[in-house]
């Protein structure tokens, strides 16, 4: 394949590169529900972050949560997103 003049060539020495993908219908938090009885709030946070880490490891850049996950987790991710691993 031969590049346009303008084009940005990335080496991949034997690599495949893709986009980051998208998941538009995930449920980060949906085991533990805020009004499940027994899980406190910060635990639930928790398990969520642990589970928005794994989708940015398996090369997720976005992810919709589907399943009502309280918007100060949302606003958590924006503020602190250096705290999540970029994808390898």
């Amino acid at each position: 394949m031969v590049a346009t003049k303008n084009a940005t060539v990335i080496e991949g020495k034997g690599r495949i590169l893709s986009p980051g993908f998208i998941d538009l219908h995930a449920h980060l938090s949906i085991q533990f529900p805020n009004d499940q009885p027994g899980v406190h709030a910060t635990v639930a946070g928790a398990l969520a972050r642990e589970a928005a880490r794994f989708y940015v490891e398996s090369g997720f850049t976005t992810v919709r949560d589907a399943g009502g996950t309280h918007p100060d987790f949302a606003r958590a991710i924006d503020d602190c997103l250096s705290v999540l691993a970029s994808p390898m």
